[in-house]
C-alpha cells in the first residue's frame, strides 16, 4: 500500500521530495486500537533549505490518498489533494468510483492520468518558515460501502480555513488507517530518529467528536531504515472554526443565485428573507411567535436545494430541541412563524453548516431546505 501511495505522488508531481541536506521519510502514526478515526489533523512548516526540487511535502497521508504542499517555483506552488487510482481488490475502474461533492474557490480537480485517481490543485503560493495547520476527514458508510473525503488547509494570512475538495469513493466504506506525513528527522542520542521542525502537532477526532494526540509511531525511508518515534505531548488541542471560510463572500453570492434560480424557476416560493435567509409560511400559527431564547417541539424534514434529497427528518415523534443551539438558520426564520404553523425555510450554506462535511448526506457548501411545523414553544424564563 505504501509504495502505491508514492508511485502515486510521483505521477502527480513528476519528481518526489528530495531535501538538500537531510532525507525526508515517511512518518507513521500509531493510532489507539480503541480509536476510529475519523478526522486527522496536522500542521506543516517547511524550512527554507529543505525546498530543492519539484515535489510534494505530505501533511496528511491515509490509505487511499493524501493533502499537502506542491513546491516549484514560488509562483507555481500549489496545495494538493488526491485520491490514489490503485486498487487490487475491485475490477471497476476507480475513476468511475470517485465523485466529486465539492471544492473551494479555484481549485482545479483532474484525472491523474495513468494512475487512475483524481487531483485537486489550489494554486497557493505558500511560504518556507510558516506553518500550515491542514485537516482530513472521513466519513466511511460500510452498509454501502463508501467513504466521503474531505481535505482543508487554514491559510494563516486569512486567519480562516480553505475547503480544498470532497470526494464520495465507492467500494471503500472504511476510516482512517495507515495514517502518515513527511517529516524531516534528527538521531537523537538515544539513537532513536526524532522529528525536527516540521510541525509536530498531530491529533485524530473520533466519531463522538473527542480529540486524541498522537505522539508515537514509527518512521522509514529508503536510506535509514525504520526507527520508532515518539516526542512529548503538546497539548494543543485543533480548534475549528468552520465559520471562518475563506470563500465566504464568493460562495455566499453562489447560494443567493441558485436560491433565486429556484425561486424563478418555481421550484421553490418564499413569502420572504432574513438576514439571507428565504422562508415560506405553509400555515398560519394560532400561538405566539417563536422566539429564538425557546426550547422548540417541532417535526421537520430536510433535503437539499441542489436535488431535493432528503437527509432527515422525524418520524413519527417530534423533536424537543432549543433553537439557540441549531444551526443560524433556524434562529433566524422560526421567529416568522408561530406556534401551530408550518414553516419552510432555504438556508444558504454560510449560515448552515458551512463548509464543513458534516455528513454523507450533506455536501460541504450546500444548501438547505426544511420544512418546519411547529408544535410548541417554551420560554426560557
Amino acid at each position: 500500500m505504501y509504495k502505491n501511495i508514492l508511485l502515486f505522488a510521483f505521477l502527480l508531481s513528476c519528481v518526489f521530495l528530495t531535501a538538500q541536506k537531510t532525507p525526508v521519510p515517511n512518518l507513521y502514526y500509531s493510532l489507539p486500537d480503541t480509536v476510529k478515526a475519523v478526522s486527522f489533523y496536522n500542521e506543516i512548516r517547511v524550512s527554507s533549505d529543505a525546498v530543492a526540487k519539484r515535489g510534494v511535502y505530505i501533511a496528511g497521508g491515509f490509505s487511499g490518498g493524501f493533502v499537502g504542499l506542491e513546491f516549484n517555483k514560488p509562483a507555481k506552488r500549489k496545495i494538493v489533494f488526491a485520491i490514489a487510482g490503485f486498487d487490487k481488490t475491485n475490477s471497476k475502474p476507480v475513476t468511475d468510483r470517485i465523485t466529486l461533492l465539492a471544492s473551494g474557490e479555484d481549485v482545479v480537480t483532474r484525472s491523474a492520468g495513468k494512475s487512475g485517481g483524481v487531483q485537486s490543485a489550489f494554486p497557493y503560493e505558500w511560504k518556507p518558515g510558516t506553518t500550515y495547520p491542514f485537516l482530513i476527514t472521513a466519513l466511511a458508510d460500510s452498509a454501502a460501502d463508501e467513504t466521503i473525503y474531505t481535505a482543508y488547509c487554514f491559510l494563516p494570512e486569512l486567519k480562516k480555513w480553505k475547503l480544498i475538495a470532497s470526494f464520495k469513493v465507492s467500494g471503500n466504506g472504511k476510516t482512517f488507517s495507515e495514517l502518515h506525513a513527511f517529516h524531516e528527522y534528527t538521531i537523537a542520542a538515544n539513537g532513536r530518529m526524532e522529528e525536527a521542525g516540521m510541525g509536530g502537532n498531530q491529533w485524530i477526532q473520533d466519531e463522538r467528536g473527542k480529540w486524541t494526540e498522537l505522539t508515537r509511531g514509527w518512521i522509514s525511508d529508503n536510506t535509514a531504515g525504520a526507527a520508532g518515534f515518539s516526542r512529548p505531548a503538546k497539548g494543543q488541542q485543533p480548534v475549528i472554526n468552520w465559520t471562518a471560510n475563506a470563500d465566504s463572500a464568493v460562495q455566499a453570492e453562489k447560494d443567493r443565485s441558485a436560491i433565486i434560480r429556484a425561486i424563478r424557476e418555481q421550484r421553490e416560493d418564499t413569502t420572504g428573507s432574513r438576514d439571507g435567509v428565504y422562508y415560506r409560511i405553509m400555515k398560519e400559527g394560532t400561538g405566539r411567535f417563536v422566539s429564538v431564547s425557546d426550547t422548540i417541539t417541532v417535526f421537520y424534514k430536510g433535503s437539499l436545494l441542489l436535488n431535493g434529497s432528503v437527509f432527515d427528518q422525524t418520524r413519527e415523534k417530534p423533536a424537543t430541541f432549543p433553537l439557540s443551539r441549531l444551526i443560524k438558520g433556524w434562529q433566524l426564520a422560526l421567529p416568522a412563524c408561530k406556534v401551530g404553523g408550518k414553516i419552510r425555510i432555504i438556508i444558504p450554506s454560510g449560515l448552515a453548516y458551512t463548509i464543513r462535511s458534516r455528513s454523507k448526506a450533506i455536501p460541504p457548501n450546500s444548501v438547505l431546505v426544511f420544512d418546519i411545523e411547529v408544535l410548541a414553544a417554551k420560554s426560557a424564563g
